[in-house]
C-alpha cells in the first residue's frame, strides 16, 4: 500500500487457483494476520479494536453501509454484532459513522474522523 512516497507490504498465504477463486463466492476467508500487520500498511492508521474481522471478503452483510473490504480488516467499537465503523484494506467501502465510501484503498475510521487514501498493490504468485 502506498501513501505519498512511502510503500508498505504485507504477505498473505492463501491457497487457490487464482485470486478470483479466493474472492468470487463472497465468503469470508481469514488471512490469520494480526491487527498490527494491517496497521503497519499506513502510518497513523486507526482501527476500532473491540472486535475485528480480517482477510478476504470481510463484510458483516447485516449492515449495507458499514465498513467492508475485499482484502483487509474491519473494526467494531463494541462487538461484531454492531455495524463496523473502521477499515484498512483494498477494495473497501462503507459510509456509516462518517466514513468516506469513495475511499476504496486505505484507512477509514468514522469514529475518529480519520481518512487516509492510498494506492494499492496486490501481487499474486
Amino acid at each position: 500500500m502506498k501513501e505519498g512516497a512511502h510503500t508498505s507490504w504485507i504477505s498473505i498465504n492463501q491457497s487457490g487457483m487464482s485470486l478470483y477463486d479466493v474472492i468470487k463466492d463472497g465468503n469470508l476467508r481469514e488471512a490469520n494476520l494480526p491487527k498490527s500487520s494491517w496497521m503497519s500498511l499506513l502510518a497513523n492508521s486507526s482501527l476500532e479494536t473491540d472486535c475485528i474481522l480480517e482477510g478476504f471478503n470481510v463484510d458483516t452483510k447485516r449492515y449495507p453501509r458499514a465498513a467492508r473490504a475485499r482484502i483487509g480488516i474491519i473494526g467494531f467499537q463494541k462487538d461484531c454484532s454492531f455495524p463496523s465503523r473502521s477499515r484498512i484494506g483494498y477494495g473497501t467501502s462503507g459510509d456509516h459513522y462518517g466514513m468516506k465510501d469513495s475511499n476504496s484503498c486505505g484507512n477509514e475510521d468514522g469514529n475518529k474522523s480519520i481518512s487516509i487514501k492510498a494506492f494499492g498493490y496486490v501481487l499474486v504468485q
